[in-house]
């Protein structure tokens, strides 16, 4: 049976279509919003971050990739990515991300288990950090904090930047 559809109708129908796109917002990278919460993880904000950053009582984890990370980040902060950008935290990138970090970050394996490490990426679209933020809770830490907000919102504050 063959569907005829009048142009009317297709008018309409395409009115529609347009009319979901433009209500849907568009997610920056394409990726969705990042959880809201982490099994684990304290969420903090830039003030605490700040705080951390001045007193050095963290252990502050830039987890975007190296050209982010060239481009300005927290001042103190160590570099390690994560094993993909992808928007999922299932057990396989945890489990992989948990292995990059072990191997290729810098100081983070020596950090006494009950020091506060921060992570942070890009912001509600970037799934580095509570990616890292989670595989580190797995490693063993115990006070794992996110800055889920990211450098997008530490930028726009215009706080420190080296």
């Amino acid at each position: 049976m063959m569907l005829q559809v009048g142009m009317k109708q297709w008018m309409g129908m395409m009115a529609l279509v347009v009319a979901l796109m433009v209500s849907v917002p568009a997610q920056a990278g394409g990726n969705p919003e990042v959880p809201a919460a982490v099994d684990g993880v304290t969420i903090v904000d830039s003030e605490q971050v700040m705080a951390a950053m001045e007193s050095g009582s963290a252990f502050l984890l830039d987890c975007r990739k190296a050209s982010g990370f060239s481009g300005g980040t927290v001042p103190g902060s160590v570099n390690c990515q994560v094993a993909t950008g992808d928007a999922t935290l299932d057990d396989a990138d945890v489990a992989a991300t948990m292995e990059k970090l072990k191997a290729e970050c810098a100081g983070l394996m020596d950090q006494p288990k009950d020091k506060a490490i921060i992570t942070f990426c890009n912001g509600l679209t970037c799934w580095r950090s509570p990616k890292a933020a989670l595989a580190l809770t797995k490693l063993g830490f115990s006070n794992v904090q996110w800055y889920r907000l990211g450098m997008n919102d530490w930028k726009a504050q215009s706080l420190p930047i080296e």
